[in-house]
């Protein structure tokens, strides 16, 4: 074994341990948790004043904006320095928000297994239920309630600690170990966000990003992530390509969607693969990362049953512009499903009855189809949340990535 490798074993199990000894910490001693975020906050909030002040001083951005966010983060130092109480009651009062609209989404996850007459109700509907009541907890009483919020981030960290060590092991002894947690719902939505900036700003990733998609090679599967400025779009989304064939599924019939456009008739796109892929990618504005995957003989067959599967449960949908078409007329529709159908002429797809029955951002979304069809031994996402982000996915595939000798053996950046 190299130099290089045992540093990075040393490094690996350094963060493992350091996670596993915070999190037994957190459970242990709770009040040590509130005491470590208080200085951590306060660190942070000396850093971005002190960077402010630079900012502003060197003009190297936007002053009337530095002033603003000097202000704010000192003002907040103030508080948070003078007034214990305000920092515990505010970390109570936004965790319990924050919990308050988790239970929001397991109750509207449960109506919609409800009516679509799926299995496991009881339990999302007794989710949302604790999760309300320990929401309520925070927000009315956060002084005695708050201790247990590092309870829990003990408990997920000592979980993501021995996750990591098992992983590291079954590296060293050359054992198959292939589990990754999820993180955070929070922190999983920020990462598109987050690598679309770092990507827009760095020439240099730039220069490796493939402006036609007949020019990056195919493999037998392939997972896309779409990265793209705007709300809704930042958080990215996920479909994959098999065989040549992009299976995209989302919330695309524009008059069925309800609760403030977070849900609907669930649409399967089935589409040519460099044909829709020019259809994402024309506007300019948005950059796909093309995960690479080569699965065994085996898990080829198993996905190609898994789509005859879910197929057989499809019904053929047409959209505003086939309409249109069919009549003769032209195809003038502005929508998002018309625009690709009027490029790729792909077919569309809703459900009669089943999991994708009804899209659901949170909780049956794009990643929630693309995980059913291709999950095995290696693409095993451990997730505690229930709810699995574009960004998750995203982190999850690139730690495949970055190891080398797994499923995903290759990673093409698309962008025009």
């Amino acid at each position: 074994m190299n130099r290089k490798k045992v540093l990075d074993y040393i490094s690996r199990i350094a963060m493992a341990l350091a996670l596993t000894f915070i999190g037994v910490v957190f459970i242990i001693n709770a009040g040590f948790g509130l005491s470590f975020l208080w200085l951590v906050l306060v660190i942070f909030l000396v850093v971005m004043i002190i960077g402010g002040i630079f900012g502003i001083v060197l003009r190297k951005s936007d002053v009337k904006k530095s002033v603003i966010y000097l202000l704010a983060h000192t003002l907040i130092l103030i508080l948070i320095v003078k007034e214990p109480h305000f920092y515990t009651r505010s970390l109570g009062l936004i965790t319990g928000l924050y919990i308050l609209l988790n239970a929001l989404i397991y109750f509207i996850d449960y109506q919609i297994a409800r009516r679509d007459h799926l299995k496991g109700i009881l339990t999302k509907l007794a989710t949302s239920i604790l999760y309300l009541l320990f929401s309520l907890s925070l927000i009315f009483f956060p002084l005695k309630s708050s201790v247990w919020i590092f309870v829990l981030s003990g408990i997920y960290l000592l979980i993501a600690g021995g996750i990591k060590l098992l992983e590291i092991l079954s590296d060293i002894f050359k054992k198959h170990f292939n589990v990754t947690l999820s993180l955070p719902v929070v922190l999983g939505a920020l990462i598109p966000v987050r690598i679309y900036n770092s990507f827009s700003k760095d020439s240099t990733l730039m220069d490796r990003a493939i402006s036609d998609p007949k020019c990056s090679e195919r493999a037998p599967l392939e997972v896309f992530i779409y990265l793209r400025d705007g709300f809704f779009e930042s958080f990215g989304h996920v479909d994959l390509a098999f065989e040549g064939v992009i299976y995209s599924y989302g919330l695309h019939d524009p008059l069925k969607r309800r609760v403030f456009g977070s849900a609907g008739d669930g649409v399967l796109i089935k589409a040519d693969r460099e044909a829709f892929l020019e259809n994402c990618l024309k506007s300019g504005k948005t950059i796909i990362l093309d995960f690479k995957l080569y699965p065994s003989d085996d898990e080829l067959k198993t996905i190609r049953e898994r789509i005859d599967a879910l197929m057989e449960n499809a019904v053929p949908w047409i959209c505003e512009a086939k309409k249109q078409e069919l009549k003769g007329e032209k195809m003038d529709v502005q929508d998002y499903i018309s625009d690709v159908y009027r490029d790729t002429h792909c077919e569309l797809y809703k459900f009669k009855r089943g999991l994708f029955k009804t899209y659901f951002v949170f909780t049956t979304n794009c990643v929630g189809l693309a995980d059913y069809l291709i999950r095995n031994s290696e693409i095993d996402l451990l997730n505690i949340t229930g709810i699995v982000t574009p960004g998750n996915y995203l982190n999850f595939l690139y730690q495949l990535y970055s190891k080398g000798d797994t499923i995903v053996k290759d990673l093409t950046i698309l962008k025009k």
